[in-house]
């Protein structure tokens, strides 16, 4: 039976490409999702790692819950000095972020995501190494990236336009600098400010200090101990392992979101592709009648024949995931390049493959397809052999009675649910289930809805001559295949009316809240 499934999938290959071609692109998608997933998250922790190389501690504020980090709270600016102070500390330097934008000679900002950052005086505590020029020394100095600069054509000695949290500033380029490999440290750019301006024109006069880095010279237990007993307590020491990990922590948070939003995307793709997978190997086992009844007559049992088909779908499954997952790839790509077009650049670069994506992939694929094949094969199991060479493949599904009172049931209970929804009462309580009845109504109900809509239709469809009422007739001679192959395309415009209709649902419903919380004519705000 192994060697029969070889040469069955060599002689129907043409047939089942659908098949496989449903499986590629559902796991293209899954794939591409967890590959930039991890890609972004590998290079926030990378980008992290790098930044942090030569901290051996870090004085961060304490966070008024346990353990948590908050970006929100600053340390008073004397702290620094404190710090600076205590045995042990070999350099010291604050850090502060804060958006910035540079303009061009016509202008206009060359990022809307570049950041100003506190420029670090020591080479091991600072990620930034200068490439051409020297160091900002005072107010109105600035140390450009390099692509920065290369956007707003402006080289070291030149003065260049700054939008900052204080107001339009002007500041001369006194040095161009890069972030190892890259050009930034941030994915916008990075604006330096030395260490005194920053405070000022990131945050305004008072501003504090996002935490303090600390390179020791000693044992960084002692020092650490020595800072703890020095600092107040409304401080705390941590090092750097916990530094980066708390980092990564906050900007991980949205790849936490985005991960599973693209992995249900992902998922729905799979579960449109299964109605596929089924109706092609319903029409192939028809197709195929007599080719299994013959299988029969020689000898081969029920299970013999489900066998061979499940392997078909097993192979198929398999060999369709490892072709998604390099589709996959290809796809992640591709969206980083087209949103490279834009100027938009994620986290990380390239794609990355991991163990645990390429087993999801096979898993998820293989599983889908052999599910998908279960019924086709054991209804070709169940059929005896000389009915199978008899059979007409005309399929009289869509006339039991059964069906059509558990389609009609169902049906008609959605729209009731729904109708409640929509004009008595709007609640998830009345929305879930009508949607799930008027779905299962369609799948149970989907053969009699196929012989009834083409009935409608033989007369208009009779009109366009031959071909016309051919089609109609061939809708009603096999319901079952016709609803199957409806269903796929109702759960394909069932995904994009629901990503349209939820869109417009949230905006209006924001848009509500916002009116009702604010009087206000016009609205003043800065970017």
């Amino acid at each position: 039976m192994l060697r029969y499934t070889i040469k069955s999938l060599r002689a129907h290959l043409s047939r089942l490409l659908a098949t496989a071609l449903a499986v590629v692109v559902g796991i293209g998608f899954l794939a591409a999702g967890l590959m930039l997933t991890d890609a972004m998250e590998s290079g926030l922790v990378g980008d992290l790692e790098q930044r942090y190389e030569g901290v051996d501690l870090a004085v961060v504020p304490s966070s008024p819950t346990s353990g948590e980090f908050d970006l929100g709270l600053r340390l008073q600016p004397s702290l620094l000095d404190a710090v600076r102070d205590v045995e042990g500390v070999a350099a010291a330097a604050g850090e502060l972020v804060a958006d910035v934008r540079v303009l061009d000679r016509d202008g206009d900002p060359t990022d809307l995501r570049s950041r100003g950052r506190a420029w670090i005086d020591d080479e091991e505590l600072n990620p930034l190494s200068l490439v051409e020029g020297g160091p900002p020394r005072r107010d109105g100095e600035v140390v450009l990236d390099a692509g920065t600069a290369g956007d707003a054509g402006v080289g070291v000695g030149d003065r260049v336009r700054l939008r900052t949290p204080v107001g339009a500033r002007e500041a001369v380029v006194t040095g161009i600098s890069k972030f190892g490999r890259r050009d930034a440290s941030d994915p916008g750019g990075t604006v330096s400010f030395a260490e005194d301006a920053a405070r000022e024109v990131l945050g305004g006069a008072e501003a504090g200090w996002s935490n303090v880095l600390v390179r020791v010279d000693g044992r960084v237990e002692d020092v650490a101990a020595a800072l703890r007993d020095e600092l107040p307590g409304s401080v705390e020491v941590r090092t750097r392992d916990e530094l980066v990990e708390d980092a990564a922590d906050e900007a991980a948070a949205f790849i936490g979101f985005l991960r599973p939003a693209l992995q249900g995307f992902a998922y729905l793709a799979l579960f449109v592709a299964s109605f596929v997978i089924f109706n092609t190997f319903s029409v192939v086992v028809t197709q195929r009648f007599r080719e299994l009844a013959l299988v029969r007559a020689i000898g081969g049992t029920p299970g013999q024949v489900r066998r061979s088909l499940l392997l078909e779908g097993l192979a198929i499954g398999f060999g369709a995931s490892v072709v998604g997952i390099a589709a996959g790839a290809l796809l992640a790509l591709a969206i980083q390049a087209v949103l490279g077009w834009f100027d938009v650049s994620l986290p990380g670069g390239g794609v990355e493959l991991s163990a645990w994506t390429v087993v999801l992939c096979l898993v998820v694929g293989t599983v889908v397809t052999v599910l998908s094949v279960l019924v086709p094969a054991f209804r070709a199991g169940r059929t005896k052999p000389v009915e199978a060479m008899r059979s007409s493949a005309v399929d009289t599904s869509g006339t039991s009675k059964v069906r059509a009172v558990l389609g009609a049931t169902f049906l008609l209970a959605s729209l009731l649910l729904l109708g409640l929804n929509q004009f008595v009462h709007s609640t998830w309580m009345l929305l879930a289930p009508g949607a799930l009845l008027l779905f299962v109504g369609l799948v149970v109900g989907g053969p009699l809805l196929a012989r009834l809509l083409a009935a409608v239709l033989r007369r208009p469809m009779s009109a366009l001559g031959l071909t016309g009422a051919l089609a109609a007739r061939n809708a009603v001679r096999n319901p079952r295949r016709t609803a199957t192959t409806a269903n796929a395309l109702v759960i394909g415009l069932f995904l994009v009316t629901l990503v349209t209709v939820a869109g417009e649902a949230l905006k209006t419903a924001l848009v509500s809240e916002l009116n009702a919380l604010s009087g206000s004519d016009y609205i003043v705000t800065t970017q």
